[in-house]
């Protein structure tokens, strides 16, 4: 039995004799398919995939959220641990963001660099509330580019914002409108005003 069959079976006994079964089967699924992605996908296309650019999600989370993450913690952790195949930091990190997403919970993708005896290496970790999932808390690293993948409720309400702002800048603009229309008016009425009291004017200079 060769060094591949020997972690792929010790990898199956660990997922059918483990306490979260369907947890880590489909994390083994999920690291095989992200290895393959990062592998033959460009990386301008993988980064579309990850969440919002730019932005992060909240600190707080509810315990079951907590609990959750935990299980999903040990899992990516354990299974990647035993593949086959090269399941780093990367790959850990959006195996649990994926199963974390399935719950409608939000979380933060991070990517770091640092320079390690002139040589420069990246990492990447996951964060889901005050709680870090894989990787680690990223101290030690310079964070480059950070993906917020927003839970269910945290979705709705930033799209609920949204629309409330936009329902803002339409009432905003509106007023502005009616606002320039009614001093429009007003111009007219005093033109009209002033040239009826030159009319009335030039005609008594005339009687």
């Amino acid at each position: 039995m060769g060094l591949k069959d020997l972690k792929i079976a010790k990898a199956y006994l660990f997922i059918k004799y483990c306490r979260c079964r369907k947890l880590c089967a489909h994390a083994l699924v999920l690291s095989a398919y992200y290895r393959m992605k990062i592998f033959f996908v460009k990386p301008a296309k993988l980064h579309k995939k990850w969440g919002v650019r730019g932005e992060e999600t909240g600190w707080k989370e509810p315990k079951e959220v907590y609990n959750y993450a935990y299980w999903v913690s040990y899992a990516v952790d354990k299974v990647c641990s035993r593949t086959a195949w090269e399941s780093k930091c990367l790959v850990r990190a959006l195996c649990a963001r994926h199963l974390l997403k399935k719950r409608g919970i939000g979380s933060t993708l991070y990517l770091g660099c640092k320079n390690e005896n002139g040589k420069i290496l990246a990492h990447a970790w996951l964060r889901c509330g005050g709680m870090f999932v894989t990787g680690g808390t990223g101290e030690e690293y310079a964070t480059v580019d950070q993906y917020a993948t927003y839970g269910k409720a945290q979705y709705n309400l930033s799209k609920n914002m949204e629309e409330m702002n936009e329902s803002e800048k339409g009432e905003a603009v509106m007023s502005k409108t009616l606002a320039e229309s009614e001093g429009t008016v007003k111009n007219d009425e005093a033109a009209k005003g002033e040239a009826d009291s030159t009319i009335s004017t030039e005609g008594k200079k005339e009687d």
